[in-house]
């Protein structure tokens, strides 16, 4: 796995355990809460430096935000948005089926 994902995950997991919201983290850590989603979604490449203010941030160890985690302890929700399809918004409402009206059948 990429290193970057194994960080964003383990930032992710250490903050939901030690239930600090991504508001709160970006007061204590001095970052972003945009840095620190794209950091969670394996998106920013994070210095040492970051690393450890993050860590300190977190009452956790910079080597904690570095190891693989066990599949068990990866958190699987909100990790990342579906990608787009380069549809526009009205072509996505019509292939939906959904219009102002209400529910219609696919054609």
């Amino acid at each position: 796995m990429d290193m970057r994902k194994v960080v964003g995950l383990n930032v992710l997991r250490i903050r939901r355990e030690r239930g600090i919201s991504q508001e709160e983290l970006s007061f204590r850590s001095g970052f972003g809460r945009a840095y620190l989603s794209g950091l969670q979604t394996g998106k920013r490449n994070p210095t040492v430096v970051s690393l450890w203010e993050i860590a300190n941030a977190l009452d956790a160890e910079p080597a904690d935000l570095l190891r693989a985690a066990a599949p068990e302890d990866q958190p699987t929700v909100g990790l990342s948005r579906p990608k787009r399809r380069g549809l526009t918004k009205r072509q996505a409402i019509r292939a939906s089926g959904l219009t102002e009206k209400g529910w219609t059948e696919p054609k």
